[in-house]
């Protein structure tokens, strides 16, 4: 949803904002390299290094 919406310019609108302040409880727990590809509108997870809290 979020990607979506970035990708269609809606940055600042009331849902996108919503979504991200709803993660952020979450990416205070995020430490480490988090990499992720972009493409035509999608985000997705490409990879997780040097993690305290890594899950093999």
């Amino acid at each position: 949803m979020v990607s979506k919406q970035i990708y269609q310019g809606y940055w600042m609108d009331l849902a996108t904002v919503s979504a991200l302040n709803a993660l952020k409880p979450i990416t205070q727990l995020i430490t480490g390299k988090i990499s992720v590809k972009l493409y035509k509108g999608k985000i997705e997870f490409d990879s997780i290094e040097n993690t305290p809290e890594e899950i093999s």
